[in-house]
């Protein structure tokens, strides 16, 4: 005990003979702490403009995979959401699925009270014509929203000459790519830019003007992906498209300073989004993959976000922050593992 009595003497002494020192010792124990303390204050500032359950959310892809468990979680908070999705049942279950959260913390009192707190609606977020129809009605029902979160997308498995059906390289017999098979890739192209990036063009072009003139705290949340940042075999067509998107979204950010941009940068998630693979037939479609993040952790990382205004998160953190960083120090160490992870032999 009387050690500690000396310790605590002897700190007393410090902190009144040495003020500066004190001071500079507490800012280094504390410096760790201010990320958070600021994300904090964030997120007080955003709820204080947009309480949760006055928030208007709209989520594009909020059907399947992430999106389907933001939807589930802007629920369970007591925002109001509209979901756009592709498929009839899918549309239908998150619907059910929304609602059953939402009256489990609110009741049916509640429920009957806001009985405009979900839409969800069939829409292709590429095509403009669907988009202006959500404008129209959100901005009818509502009179506004507060905040997007663009989480559809498709995925594309196989290297660029895989896709064109062309051998080995290694093969001197091989034949070139006939004017059929660069057709047949540059439709797989089509397809992938549509969903990846016409898709949040759209998104953007259709609801900024909307989102500004209505919103007192207005966000826009994209899903990204780690390959729209690091190149990976294998995803040639995936990551190009999904980089596109990213850097869209990274250029409106600076021509809306007014609006908060979020994005979200994940390694590979849980699920089945490889079965939306544009350069894959319907009968080869890959099974749902059960590595990676799961969706629910990603959906709460993305919402938290969306309130504490946070424009870079990457998952996990120190994975994927650390894979971008290395590939500009030591590439060849990062293509390297990228080839193992994707099980891809190059040809020399």
């Amino acid at each position: 005990m009387s050690k500690l009595t000396d310790l605590f003497e002897e700190l007393t002494n410090s902190v009144v003979s040495h003020p500066y020192k004190a001071a500079l010792t507490t800012l280094l124990l504390l410096l760790p702490l201010f990320p958070q303390i600021k994300k904090s204050i964030r997120r007080r500032k955003r709820q204080g403009l947009i309480p949760k359950e006055k928030e208007r959310v709209l989520i594009l892809g909020g059907t399947t995979g992430v999106g389907r468990e933001i939807a589930i979680e802007y629920a369970r908070r007591g925002a109001r959401i509209y979901v756009v999705g592709r498929k009839a049942d899918e549309i239908a279950a998150i619907k059910r699925l929304c609602k059953q959260q939402y009256l489990v913390l609110h009741g049916v009192p509640k429920l009957r009270e806001e009985e405009n707190f979900l839409r969800s609606v069939y829409g292709d977020f590429a095509n403009p014509e669907d988009m202006v129809r959500v404008r129209a009605e959100i901005e009818e029902v509502w009179g506004g929203v507060d905040t997007i979160v663009v989480s559809a997308g498709v995925s594309a498995l196989k290297p660029l000459l895989d896709v064109a059906e062309v051998p080995s390289l290694k093969d001197s017999t091989a034949d070139e790519p006939t004017l059929e098979n660069i057709k047949q890739v540059v439709g797989f192209a089509d397809a992938a830019q549509r969903g990846n990036y016409v898709g949040p063009l759209v998104t953007a072009l259709t609801f900024i003007p909307l989102l500004h003139r209505t919103s007192k705290s207005p966000s826009i949340l994209l899903m990204s992906s780690l390959a729209a940042l690091v190149p990976a075999p294998t995803r040639t067509l995936y990551g190009s498209t999904k980089a596109a998107s990213l850097m869209l979204y990274q250029s409106l950010s600076i021509e809306h300073p007014s609006i908060n941009f979020s994005f979200i940068v994940a390694a590979t998630i849980k699920g089945h989004f490889r079965a939306s693979a544009v350069d894959l037939p319907e009968n080869q479609r890959l099974a749902a993959n059960l590595k990676g993040l799961e969706k629910e952790y990603v959906a709460m990382k993305a919402i938290d976000a969306v309130d504490t205004s946070t424009q870079w998160t990457f998952l996990p953190q120190a994975y994927s922050r650390l894979g971008q960083m290395l590939y500009w120090i030591i590439p060849s160490f990062v293509t390297q593992q990228a080839c193992k992870k994707y099980n891809f032999t190059p040809e020399y």
